[in-house]
């Protein structure tokens, strides 16, 4: 009997032994392949010639679940650098984690990531598979020197890390934004902008046409990045019954947005930073036609401290006369979505003797809000009225949109024009 208790109780101090364990760390002695780059140009094109090269530095790891402890030193400097997991991406077969040097404040961590059955074109070290010619996974670590004169960084690899429990940590991480750091550290290398072709057309359809606007960034291996968004334009300018009015819509749309790596797609997603953050419309009218009222609304993200508002502006001249879209005379009012803007009001009488019109609006989007998402909308809808009643062969008028196109993450915004002439008649 008494063995019998003792049996038990050596049981029972095992299993609250098992309860109350905490998680156990390994450790693991590695080695980093270190690419130090001093004086980097402000596109980061010029990473790899500026860099100097330390391969097989002594590291230590410490993974401890999802949170991973790394140990090494730079240029005779101990760092430590403490990461927990922040999520994976599209393809499932890279981590993204949240970093920090625990013991350095002038090294911030702009990357952290283990990458599984990489692209070779992701791995920096040249001829990494003479050093671990059985490599499969990377472990990235970029860092960046926060205080010198000129743009300081550490590119660090390792090649022979396994991250333990890798598939019970994938499947706990969720879906996250890659850190693309290249497009917080640097300006674009180039922009492109896809222009449609229009068809050639004289019934003056409906049309709604797209543009790619894209911002291209290289790392330090030339692998090239696109941060992308499709606008759609859509216009509804047609011809006017003599002695009638029409309604002419515009509005433009973020359709799509994705941030796309030719050479890594893994490192893909179907979003990008670009936002739209402000945009103006001009458009005029042909001979004997004037602008009556004008609605603006939309589908936009407010700013958090004020409230979204749009501004206007006019052009005035002879209704027999067609005026370009050059110079406006500004509102001084301000007005909410979904305000009908009666044009005759809002000008002083003096500006509309004789036969003086609107011939011209302008109306800026964006005072304080911007489009961000796919589904964001600007849109005017406009009356127009003819005053001749008789019939006048078509003329070209201009629909033209200013477009201020945002870097949040280096708080650059760049403009884009984008300018359709619309043949549109007086039809007896």
């Amino acid at each position: 009997m008494k063995k019998y208790i003792l049996l038990v109780l050596v049981i029972a101090l095992f299993l609250c032994t098992i309860s109350y364990a905490t998680p156990a760390e390994n450790t693991a002695q590695i080695h980093a392949q270190v690419y130090h780059a001093v004086g980097v140009n402000e596109y980061g094109t010029d990473i790899l010639e500026r860099s100097t090269t330390s391969l097989n530095v002594p590291a230590s790891i410490t993974q401890n679940g999802s949170s991973l402890s790394l140990s090494l030193t730079l240029d005779d400097t101990p760092v430590q650098i403490d990461a927990t997991l922040r999520g994976r991406n599209l393809s499932d077969n890279l981590l993204y984690f949240d970093a920090i040097c625990a013991d350095n404040s002038s090294l911030e961590v702009m990357n952290f990531t283990y990458y599984r059955n990489f692209y070779p074109d992701a791995a920096i070290t040249l001829n990494y598979e003479e050093l671990y010619p059985n490599a499969e996974n990377i472990l990235q670590v970029y860092l960046k020197v926060t205080n010198p004169t000129d743009r300081e960084y550490y590119f660090i690899e390792f090649f022979d890390f396994e991250l333990s429990n890798y598939n019970a940590i994938l499947s706990s991480a969720v879906r996250c934004s890659p850190d693309y750091w290249t497009m917080m550290e640097f300006e674009p290398a180039s922009r492109e902008v896809t222009i449609p072709i229009l068809p050639a057309s004289n019934n003056y359809e409906p049309s709604k046409v797209y543009r790619t606007v894209s911002d291209i960034y290289y790392d330090i291996m030339g692998v090239s990045y696109f941060a992308n968004m499709t606008i759609a334009f859509y216009d509804d300018i047609g011809s006017i019954t003599a002695g009638s009015n029409r309604s002419w819509v515009n509005y433009i749309e973020i359709d799509e947005k994705s941030t796309s790596c030719p050479s890594v797609p893994d490192y893909e997603t179907d979003d990008s930073y670009l936002y739209i953050d402000s945009a103006t419309l001009t458009i005029n009218a042909p001979k004997n036609v004037s602008f009556i009222s004008s609605v603006m609304d939309g589908v936009y993200q407010p700013d958090p401290f004020s409230s979204p508002s749009i501004s206007v502006g006019v052009s005035i001249g002879p209704l027999s006369a067609s005026v370009d879209l050059t110079s406006f005379l500004g509102l001084s009012q301000e007005y909410d979505y979904g305000t009908t803007i009666i044009w005759a009001n809002e000008v002083d009488s003096q500006y509309l003797t004789g036969d003086n019109r609107i011939k011209a609006i302008e109306i800026n989007f964006g005072d304080s809000d911007y489009l961000h998402s796919a589904g964001h909308q600007y849109t005017a809808l406009s009356q127009v009225q003819d005053y001749g009643g008789v019939a006048v062969p078509a003329e070209d008028i201009t629909r033209k949109w200013v477009i201020d196109i945002c870097n949040p993450r280096t708080s650059s915004t760049y403009d884009n024009l984008y300018t359709v002439d619309f043949p549109v008649s007086v039809v007896g």
